[in-house]
């Protein structure tokens, strides 16, 4: 047995070519044999053989050939030794032929559409402000196509959420803090004008919602199926956090999408949140980065003007840690539900008008390690807790007695 894969593996050292690798870091990076194809200068049967005999010397299926192209286990392994190979090769030519010193930095981000309102877009303004001559080139897409790129070396960074634990492998994810679905209109709309607006009375209006297939789409339904509802015929379906807040303030449409997305409208008084429960939509959003690879000095001074960007009054107070993406699925789901409501909250009381009796929200903020020192008024009053006395004074009271 041992005899067989060593005889293997002297077939892949003997036999593989840079070509093989090139063609299929390109096609991983691209996700397509077409613009592979066309990167490489090379026909798409020609991609497609290349990649046959890659898979034949490594002995195993390394991609999975559909609409859009997919790694497997084996090929996402690959991939990482791959680039690693490619990456040493090009640097061993810049220090040959002197480009080296001649290269100029470019980052590479990717990030969710609902984040470039708020975060996304201080934290540029806040990099470009000290590093104007670093190179930035940013992309937006949903969160698993930007987890295989950043996989795929495609992305340094990411601002995205949690997957499941097969599609973080390898992959590092830092909270930045949770992100709830929020019912959004603008101010004169009737629903803001409501005493109780319900989802009920939401379905009645034209809906702006998620697109299809992304984590806040599927918050969406599983709050209407919670309530014994779905999603009507004839909805809006976009990713486009633009988009969604020109249909909100410009017609009567109700835009359902993450906090991240709405915040900057909400606090500039041109939309408010409707008074609706959507408890149990928090997800976390976050820095996401490959384990195996170490940020440049202007990547990780990026990363921290993303940091301070979503923390604005805390940023300087304490620097999160990052933690392997698969220990941190469970763990960040739960926390992410400490202040996620409170922030609901805040934004639906801000949006009421001056002069109208406030309606109660049935929204209530998570427990927080603070304790308040005001309680409810119809909460019972519980008498203070005595301290327990010390060891000293239970014995002096002893002799005493």
């Amino acid at each position: 047995m041992e005899r067989q894969e060593q005889a293997a593996q002297d077939i892949f050292r003997n036999r593989v070519r840079l070509r093989h690798l090139y063609c299929f870091v390109a096609v991983s990076q691209t996700q397509h044999l077409g613009r592979a194809a066309d990167r490489l200068g090379l026909t798409q049967p020609a991609v497609s053989k290349t990649l046959s005999e890659l898979e034949e010397l490594a002995g195993t299926r390394l991609l999975v050939r559909q609409r859009a192209v997919e790694l497997t286990t084996a090929g996402t392994r690959f991939l990482q030794h791959a680039l690693r190979v490619l990456a040493d090769i090009d640097a061993a030519a810049g220090s040959v032929t002197g480009d080296e010193a001649h290269t100029h930095e470019r980052i590479r981000l990717g990030a969710l559409p609902s984040v470039v309102p708020a975060v996304l877009t201080d934290a540029v303004l806040r990099f470009r402000a000290t590093y104007p001559e670093v190179g930035l080139e940013v992309r937006t897409g949903m969160n698993r196509n930007l987890i295989d790129q950043l996989k795929a070396d495609v992305l340094d960074l990411v601002i995205g959420r949690m997957d499941d634990p097969v599609a973080m492998e390898s992959l590092w994810f830092e909270s930045l803090g949770p992100d709830s679905l929020v019912l959004a209109v603008h101010p004169g709309h009737a629903l803001a004008k409501a005493s109780r607006a319900t989802l009920l009375d939401c379905l009645a209006w034209p809906l702006v919602i998620p697109a299809t297939g992304s984590i806040p789409r599927h918050n969406t339904e599983s709050l209407l199926a919670r309530h014994g509802l779905r999603l009507p015929d004839g909805c809006v379906e976009t990713s486009d956090a633009y988009l969604g807040r020109l249909l909100a303030e410009q017609s009567d449409c109700v835009w359902a999408a993450p906090m991240s997305a709405t915040r900057r409208a909400m606090d500039e008084g041109a939309l408010v949140a409707l008074p609706i429960d959507t408890l149990g939509t928090e997800e976390p959003v976050g820095l996401l980065r490959h384990k195996d690879r170490t940020l440049t000095p202007m990547a990780e001074a990026l990363a921290d003007c993303i940091r301070a960007a979503a923390h604005p009054r805390c940023s300087a107070s304490r620097p999160a840690a990052s933690v392997s993406g698969h220990r941190l699925a469970v763990r960040a789901r739960l926390d992410c539900r400490r202040g996620a409501a409170a922030e609901v909250l805040h934004h639906q009381r801000n949006g009421r008008q001056e002069g109208r009796t406030a309606s109660r929200v049935k929204i209530v903020s998570k427990p927080s390690c603070r304790r308040s020192n005001s309680a409810p008024s119809n909460a019972p009053v519980m008498p203070p807790k005595r301290p327990m006395p010390s060891i000293h004074a239970r014995r002096s009271r002893a002799c005493v007695g």
